[in-house]
């Protein structure tokens, strides 16, 4: 059987707010490879380690959604060369992530056009939780930056659809008004992103949040 990945199916988890009425309970057609691209999130960043050398222990998503898409684990460490290969930037912003598209390592352009594959069935793309911990928060620049990067990965020519996963709730938010009022805001721009393109597929973030969840 041929994997599939869901669209916006059942994404009224957050907030209380209604699923995005956009391939509402339409299933993406998968037949064999996908991009994560994101911050912190996508890299599976957790706590620093207790070994005083500043690292990040990194448990990314990549891996597990291979296992549920194929049934079987990765047996590689690798970023790439999956069936689900994954780039996460700790602490790097939607904007910066936007700037930088071109780098020569960690750009989303640059990520796309390296892979090995004629195709690329989709791109998740995760951005803008890195954003809401900066000094100066702008909405509007967060949101063109993630809509920046969805039109990368689609004019490509190697990509067929993109999934634009919104800014997850936190424990930050629950304590914070204004970043948790940006977040909305861009949370529900994507809504209105993925209703104008039909290759773009908005999706709330799957795992909800819970006070002192682990």
């Amino acid at each position: 059987d041929v994997p599939t990945i869901e669209g916006d199916k059942d994404t009224d988890g957050q907030n209380g707010e209604p699923p995005s009425q956009h391939n509402q309970n339409q299933p993406l057609s998968f037949s064999g490879h996908i991009l994560c691209y994101g911050d912190g999130l996508t890299a599976g960043a957790t706590a620093a380690l207790e070994d005083g050398g500043g690292t990040i222990d990194q448990v990314p998503y990549g891996p597990f959604l291979e296992e549920a898409l194929t049934g079987v684990y990765p047996r590689s460490n690798a970023r790439f060369g999956n069936v689900v290969d994954y780039l996460g930037l700790p602490g790097w912003t939607a904007v910066q992530m936007a700037q930088r598209k071109h780098h020569t390592k960690f750009g989303l352009a640059t990520t796309i056009e390296r892979d090995t594959n004629d195709a690329i069935d989709v791109v998740v793309i995760q951005a803008g939780t890195s954003d809401l911990f900066e000094e100066i928060r702008n909405a509007t620049a967060i949101v063109e930056s993630i809509r920046t990067l969805h039109k990368v990965a689609l004019k490509s020519g190697k990509v067929r659809h993109t999934i634009a996963l919104e800014i997850p709730d936190s424990e930050y938010r629950e304590t914070h008004q204004s970043p948790d009022r940006v977040a909305r805001t861009v949370n529900g721009k994507l809504k209105e992103i993925a209703r104008d393109n039909p290759n773009i597929h908005h999706m709330a973030f799957p795992i909800p949040f819970e006070q002192g969840g682990e």
